[in-house]
């Protein structure tokens, strides 16, 4: 029997690794794609459920939704997005615990702000420069009334990181003052940052608009809110001058 030469041999097993490791990277690029879809199926879902009238009548797509959810994490642990939607999923629940008690009560499921502060923390792991990210644990932590040095971080990189994104700032602004007895110095600071920047960004606005404001600043900060945070102590002042400004002229020091 014929021996055939060794770079036959070596050739066909060379062909028979790359077959292998073809397949092997289509069936991963097919567990991605259907993870994808799954997620996006998924954020559908929520964007209905938080628009749509309360109703308990679906508990059964709830729990369906939540078993393809923790499929997916399994099958793709490194995506801060499908983290940051598994956040947005037990966010809504815990909004549901107080809107819909009926559908809480059906699904039985507890500690879900809990459970999106959990996932808000592994997505920035992943991806530790999310602004969104950031004010997601800022949400989760008041609610908790976790008040402490993790809080006080998650408001300074929400606005230092995203610092003229205006919805940002605003959502900033309400979670610090509404919060401001109970807020650490380097948490209320970030609120005030937020404060000057919404300002600054208003101003320019009006110049660019002719005196038109979008932000309409005199109102968001008025002064049963911004009281809070007026008067800035000396050493802050060249940090928020805009605020200092803002302080002064209605008065609230």
């Amino acid at each position: 029997m014929p021996i055939e030469p060794s770079s036959i041999i070596w050739n066909r097993g060379v062909y028979a690794l790359l077959s292998m490791a073809a397949m092997a990277l289509a069936f991963v690029c097919f567990q991605w794609s259907s993870a994808d879809i799954t997620i996006y199926k998924i954020d559908n879902f929520l964007d209905k459920e938080y628009f749509k009238p309360v109703s308990d009548n679906n508990a059964d797509e709830w729990r369906e939704k939540r078993l393809r959810l923790e499929n997916t994490l399994a099958s793709r642990s490194d995506s801060a997005y499908y983290y940051a939607n598994a956040e947005r999923f037990y966010q809504l629940l815990d909004t549901l615990e107080s809107k819909s008690p009926a559908l809480i009560q059906k699904l039985g499921w507890q500690a879900n702000e809990q459970k999106a502060l959990d996932y808000a923390r592994l997505a920035l792991q992943i991806r530790p420069s999310s602004a969104f990210l950031w004010k997601e644990v800022v949400l989760s932590d008041v609610a908790l009334k976790q008040y402490g040095k993790e809080l006080n971080g998650a408001f300074e990189r929400a606005v230092s990181l995203d610092a003229w994104n205006k919805q940002l700032l605003f959502n900033m602004i309400k979670l610090g003052l509404d919060n401001w007895d109970h807020i650490d110095m380097p948490a209320q600071f970030s609120v005030m940052l937020a404060m000057d920047h919404l300002i600054a960004i208003d101003e320019q606005y009006r110049l660019l608009h002719n005196g038109n404001s979008a932000i309409k600043s005199a109102l968001i900060l008025t002064a049963l809110t911004a009281v809070k945070a007026c008067p800035i102590d000396n050493q802050l002042k060249a940090k928020l001058p805009k605020f200092d400004v803002f302080c002064n002229t209605r008065n609230l020091k």
